[in-house]
């Protein structure tokens, strides 16, 4: 009986130890941590690890232990402490921790609070699990990129306005404040000559520059006289020469056209700086009456072996021995985004130059050495929107494509956009467009279309709808909005017999059918053998109804990625060739690189319906002999693009008595 006791009085010991010392947990130093800097309007601070740009707090740990932060709360009431609660995290001793903030955040970051911070001011609350307030901190309005937070004054500690330190001590930051740019004596442009070219500053600070396109610091260039601007087209191809930016083509070893790029930025002696401004400069006539786009952004970002996204990189050595190879140009979405300038110039004469952001666009063309480009706008960068509208029916623009037709002849890149362009009046969406010379980093590339790109914000501009009101389909996917109506169209479309009439009207309800109807006519007439309802295929409607024409909750399509029809192009796959010309039967061929359109769910089983089928064909007779009608389509691309001769001009004047008759021989067997 003793020896019982004796084991039960050894386990209660045990139990009181392990509780008094917290043996196996997280020692936890609760009055050790504050809130240490807030920033409320972020906008270029710092970045999430996907690139995003939130507000955020830095929480400072000043003690000696890592402490453990699971279940405690930040909140801007005192009244709900846990408006965000920690998971399992530890914030280690004399070290920082960043929480972001933002509502429905789309960033993968693990600490956002799903609230957002008032530029305005906050009180902001730090608790630890059993309610207990271990730091609070009131802040005051703040300027987009500035802080408040604890700054150490020779000893002396107290909360004040900051330039941002994310990660960092407070005390090694001077207190921030704007700096004007420098100003050029010449703007961006096609320059018949050579000129010099002078910088100013109005509060007569140092200018430091660079002509490698880096961004300057103080370890640049200090501007001193004026530059002299000359054509640099001698200078070696530093992106054209490189072995490691496609698989498609091989490096350009000929000089290629270059332009003058020059980046300049004022910072004072107490290490405030200006916006950093960038020029770009074609020395000739060359150009003078194209339409002419430069991007600019620090070498690394495109060329860098661990952050180059037109390159192999790291990606490629890391996985080239893998199943799935892949390179850096393959990263997508917001961590692939690099800064960049925009300059937009026309017919020689500056019109636009603006800090935006740019990722690789696309799939298949991410191989190729000139690659597609998808530009865009955001507050961190500088504006919202770009500052002039780019495309003459949208009145702003919040981001757009750079696209090359890598499948067209030189006399045919603008396949794409003109297509689109033939079908405006039809009901279907379609992209703005103009052709423009590319160079990067004062490079030539080639020839590109700049496009409109199709987002919540294109349909807000265009059709006037909310625009967190707006559903798009891409490809089978959610691009943005809910995709609970588009599973409920699909099963509509693959369950219900659309023979029958009140089926097919019940998917009209569905549906803005003359918008189906058109798409569908339009890539079968063009024999656009690259798409299905799952590849190039994008779909949009309101979620709820609004008070206009288009906030109706019907779905409505839309064109894109036209630039492998209306050609004649042999391909193959596992030993089967076809010719995708004027001669295919669209209706009935085989799509080697996407799915049969008689195996479409939409348009084979609409098909099946007299109506549609009548309206089908109205509509088709009617855009193949008004918007595609060979005279039409030839006299337009000889106006706008001096056109004469190619697959182009083969496709269209054979194309009509070929399709029709494949139109007939489909619809006579119902």
């Amino acid at each position: 009986m003793n020896k019982i006791f004796k084991i039960i009085n050894m386990f209660i010991f045990l139990l009181v130890f392990l509780v008094i010392t917290g043996c196996g947990a997280p020692v936890e130093n609760n009055e050790k941590i504050r809130i240490n800097e807030v920033c409320l309007n972020n906008t270029q601070s710092i970045a999430t690890e996907d690139n995003y740009y939130l507000d955020w707090i830095e929480l400072y740990n000043y003690s000696d232990e890592d402490i453990h932060l699971k279940d405690y709360g930040i909140s801007d009431s005192k009244k709900d402490l846990y408006r965000y609660t920690f998971p399992s995290v530890y914030i280690k001793a004399k070290d920082y921790l960043i929480v972001y903030f933002e509502v429905d955040s789309k960033s993968t970051e693990k600490l956002i609070a799903n609230f957002g911070l008032s530029e305005l001011g906050e009180k902001l609350y730090l608790s630890m699990p059993n309610t207990a307030i271990i730091s609070e901190v009131e802040v005051p309005e703040l300027e987009e990129n500035s802080t408040y937070g604890y700054y150490n004054d020779n000893g002396k500690e107290s909360l004040k306005r900051l330039n941002p330190t994310p990660k960092m001590n407070n005390e090694s930051k001077p207190l921030f404040k704007k700096i004007e740019e420098p100003v050029f004596s010449k703007e961006s442009g096609v320059y018949s000559d050579k000129f010099d070219l002078s910088i100013s500053q109005s509060e007569n600070i140092d200018i430091y520059y660079t002509l490698d396109c880096s961004e300057p610091t103080t370890d640049s260039l200090l501007y001193k006289d004026e530059i002299s601007v000359i054509n640099p087209s001698n200078n070696p191809n530093i992106i054209n020469g490189r072995d490691d930016i496609g698989t498609a083509k091989k490096p350009v070893t000929s000089l290629v056209d270059k332009m003058f790029v020059i980046r300049a930025v004022a910072i004072s002696d107490d290490g405030n700086k200006s916006n950093v401004v960038t020029k770009s400069y074609y020395i000739g006539n060359k150009y003078k009456d194209k339409k002419v786009v430069s991007l600019v952004s620090d070498y690394d970002n495109l060329l860098g072996y661990e952050n180059g996204i037109y390159v192999k990189g790291k990606k490629y050595d890391d996985t080239k021995n893998s199943k799935t190879v892949q390179n850096n140009w393959d990263i997508t979405g917001r961590i692939s985004e690099r800064d960049c300038n925009f300059t937009y110039i026309e017919n020689g004469d500056f019109t636009i130059s603006q800090d935006c952001g740019m990722r690789i666009h696309g799939y298949g063309g991410r191989t190729n050495m000139y690659k597609s480009f998808n530009i865009y706008a955001r507050s961190c960068y500088g504006n919202q929107y770009f500052t002039d509208p780019l495309f003459d029916n949208a009145p702003k623009t919040k981001s757009f494509i750079l696209k090359y037709d890598r499948y067209s002849a030189e006399n045919e890149r603008f396949r794409d956009g003109f297509l689109q362009s033939l079908v405006k009046d039809r009901d279907i969406t379609t992209q703005e467009y103009e052709q423009c010379i590319l160079f990067i980093n004062g490079e030539y590339m080639n020839e590109y279309s700049l496009m409109e790109k199709y987002s919540d914000d294109y349909f807000e501009a265009h059709y006037g709808v909310n625009k967190d009101n707006v559903t798009i389909i891409k490809d089978d996917t959610l691009e943005a909005g809910s995709i609970d109506d588009y599973n409920e169209l699909k099963n509509f479309a693959k369950t219900k017999d659309l023979s029958n009439d009140k089926n097919y009207e019940s998917f009209c309800k569905l549906v803005d059918i003359q918008s189906l109807i058109d798409f569908y006519a339009i890539e079968i007439y063009i024999n656009n053998f690259d798409f299905s309802y799952r590849k190039n295929y994008l779909l949009w409607k309101t979620d709820t109804k609004e008070n206009n024409n288009y906030g109706d909750g019907k779905w409505r399509w839309i064109l894109y990625d036209l630039d492998v029809c209306a050609t004649s192009m042999t391909m193959a796959r596992n030993d089967v060739r076809i010719t995708y010309d004027y001669k295919f039967d669209t209706f009935t061929g085989d799509f080697l690189f996407a799915g049969d359109l008689k195996d479409d769910i939409f348009f084979s089983n609409l098909m099946k319906n007299k109506n549609f089928r009548e309206a089908f064909e109205k509509s088709f007779k009617e855009i193949a002999n008004n918007n595609f009608n060979y005279q039409n389509v030839i006299s337009k691309a000889k106006l706008e693009y001096n056109y004469t001769t190619g697959k182009l001009d083969t496709f269209f004047k054979n194309r009509y008595d070929s399709i029709i008759n494949h139109l007939n021989n489909y619809l006579n067997k119902f």
